[in-house]
């Protein structure tokens, strides 16, 4: 009768030992709690901003999280006290980075006004040096606030928390069009992938299609919109959610790349309509229009 008893307890002891290592074992609801931790992950990102200011057929564009700030261009001389009240406005006392993609007078010009308003950590810009005013006047207010711009030569990325900018630079020493020296500038936000695309043109959309890119959620379109032989080819890669144009009134975007963009699905959007405001918390972007 004792071993009857044994017998049955050990059964049962067994059973549940059984049932409890089942329930250890990973199954269909431990994998959505995998992908919840990675929306967890992306949640206690702080928001990020991005402001695409409407200032004419030039670039300025102020990306805030947190308590970093990158701005990248600065629009033209006379743009200058408009992107500095901006970011004043936005509570920018600070910029960890001011990235100049280029040297065309309408993304440097404003760099004297924004190096007067707030403090910059530190002054990138394009592997390259142009013979004009504007970039005598960039360097000139550079070096009195105790900066000399930093070339990039080589594919780096940005060494901050939450705005961990990929800067891509120009592959060639030389190129025919001097557009074809912008950096341009990868974001991964959490989820959501972020394109800065500064002024490039066929030589360098050329380079960047190279390798063959991911698609992006958020694109800044390169060159105000203008197309040229690799432009649908390049949208067609990385196929934005939403694009957004710098252009004017005076100056605007070509017709084909709008019917490309349209084609494709995006969400476009004119600065000429006013500035344009991202928002994104990891897993969702918004985009509008003030």
């Amino acid at each position: 009768m004792f071993k009857k008893c044994m017998t049955a307890v050990l059964s049962l002891l067994l059973f549940c030992g059984g049932c409890a290592g089942e329930d250890s074992r990973p199954s269909a609801e431990s994998g959505v709690s995998g992908a919840s931790q990675i929306s967890e992950s992306a949640a206690s990102l702080p928001v990020l901003e991005v402001t695409v200011l409407d200032i004419g057929k030039a670039d300025a564009i102020l990306l805030q999280a947190g308590e970093e700030a990158v701005l990248i261009d600065t629009g033209e001389e006379e743009d200058g006290d408009k992107v500095a009240a901006a970011l004043k406005e936005r509570g920018v006392q600070r910029l960890d980075c001011l990235l100049l993609t280029h040297l065309d007078k309408d993304h440097i010009g404003g760099v004297p006004a924004v190096l007067e308003a707030v403090e910059v950590e530190r002054v990138v810009q394009s592997n390259n040096e142009e013979d004009s005013d504007a970039y005598r006047a960039c360097l000139q207010a550079c070096w009195e606030a105790g900066h000399n711009p930093e070339r990039v030569a080589a594919p780096e990325e940005l060494p901050l928390s939450h705005l961990r900018l990929r800067l891509l630079p120009s592959g060639k020493a030389s190129y025919a069009d001097d557009n074809d020296y912008s950096i341009m500038a990868e974001l991964t936000y959490g989820e959501k992938r972020f394109l800065f695309a500064g002024d490039a043109e066929a030589e360098r959309l050329e380079e960047y299609l190279a390798g063959e890119p991911a698609p992006v959620d958020f694109l800044k379109v390169p060159h105000h919109g203008r197309e040229n032989d690799k432009t649908a080819a390049f949208l067609a890669q990385v196929r934005p959610a939403y694009a957004v144009i710098t252009c004017s009134k005076k100056h605007q975007p070509d017709e084909e790349v709008l019917e490309q963009l349209s084609a494709l699905g995006a969400s476009v959007f004119l600065t000429t309509g006013g500035d344009v405001r991202a928002v994104c918390d990891g897993q969702n972007l918004t985009v509008t229009q003030e």
